[in-house]
C-alpha cells in the first residue's frame, strides 16, 4: 500500500508540474496523415484475408457466448449498479491513462486523469462512484497505443486478433507495454481476485458495446465498417489535442 501511494504521489507531482508550466508542446503527429479507405486497404491491410477469417470467428464466438452473457447482464442488473461497475473498471485504467498521456505530452489528459483517480479512489469508494464525472471532469481513455501515435509512430498493418478483435501493429505494441507497466492491474493479477476482475471487466466492456453491435449488423460489409470505425476512433483521440 505504501509503494502504491508513493507511485500515485510521484505521478501527481510530475503531472501537476507539467500542467502548470506548460513544458510540453503538442504537435500534430505524423500518424495523423490519414489515408482514404481505398488507399488504406491497399497499403495498411495486407492481412485482409486472415483478418476477415478472424473477424468471422470473433463474430461467431460473440454471438454464441459474449452477446448472450452481456444481454443477460444488462437485463438483470439495475442501471445504478451497472453504472457503478463501469465506473469501477474505468478507474482501474486511470494509472495507465496518466502514464501514457504524460509520456505523450498530453498534460490536459494527465491532469484530468490524475484528479479523477485521486478523487474517485478515495471519496468515490475505489471508483464505484464517479464523483469526478459529476464534477465535470471527463474520462479519457488514453492508452499506450495513443502514446506511440503521438510520438509519430504509424499505425502499421491492420490486424484482427482472435477474441480481442480490431487492432494494428502500433496498438498491439502499446498493449504489450500496458501489460508490463500498469501497476494497479499488475497487483490485481497477482492476487486471488484476478479471475473476478478480468471476467467482470470483459462483461462490462461487452455490455457497453451492444449498441455498436446493432449498428454493425446493419452494414453491407461489417468487416470494413468495423475496421474504419476502429481506425477513425483511434485517430480522433491522437490527432485532436
Amino acid at each position: 500500500m505504501k509503494v502504491c501511494t508513493r507511485h500515485i504521489l510521484c505521478v501527481l507531482a510530475v503531472s501537476s508540474f507539467w500542467a502548470l508550466t506548460g513544458c510540453a508542446t503538442l504537435q500534430t503527429p505524423v500518424a495523423c496523415n490519414a489515408l482514404d479507405p481505398e488507399e488504406y486497404q491497399e497499403t495498411h491491410d495486407p492481412l485482409e484475408s486472415f483478418n476477415r477469417d478472424m473477424f468471422e470467428f470473433n463474430e461467431s464466438t460473440d454471438k454464441a457466448i459474449y452477446q448472450p452473457v452481456a444481454r443477460t447482464y444488462k437485463a438483470i442488473t439495475p442501471d445504478p449498479v451497472e453504472t457503478s461497475v463501469s465506473s469501477f473498471y474505468r478507474n482501474l485504467k486511470e494509472p495507465r491513462n496518466i502514464v501514457s498521456s504524460l509520456l505523450a505530452g498530453r498534460t490536459d489528459i494527465t491532469a484530468e486523469s490524475s484528479i479523477r483517480f485521486t478523487m474517485n479512489s478515495t471519496l468515490g469508494l475505489l471508483g464505484l462512484i464517479d464523483l469526478a464525472g459529476h464534477a465535470g471532469i471527463p474520462y479519457n481513455d488514453y492508452d499506450f497505443g495513443h502514446m506511440l501515435g503521438a510520438w509519430g509512430v504509424g499505425e502499421g498493418p491492420y490486424v484482427v486478433w482472435p477474441f480481442t478483435g480490431p487492432s494494428n501493429m502500433r496498438d498491439t505494441a502499446g498493449s504489450a507495454i500496458h501489460l508490463q507497466v500498469t501497476y494497479v492491474e499488475k497487483r490485481i493479477k497477482k492476487s486471488e481476485h484476478q479471475l473476478f476482475v478480468q471476467v467482470g471487466s470483459a462483461v462490462d466492456s461487452r455490455a457497453r458495446l451492444l449498441p455498436f453491435t446493432e449498428l454493425l449488423d446493419q452494414q453491407p460489409d461489417p468487416y470494413l465498417f468495423a475496421r474504419e470505425s476502429y481506425r477513425q476512433a483511434r485517430l480522433n483521440t491522437i490527432c485532436n489535442p
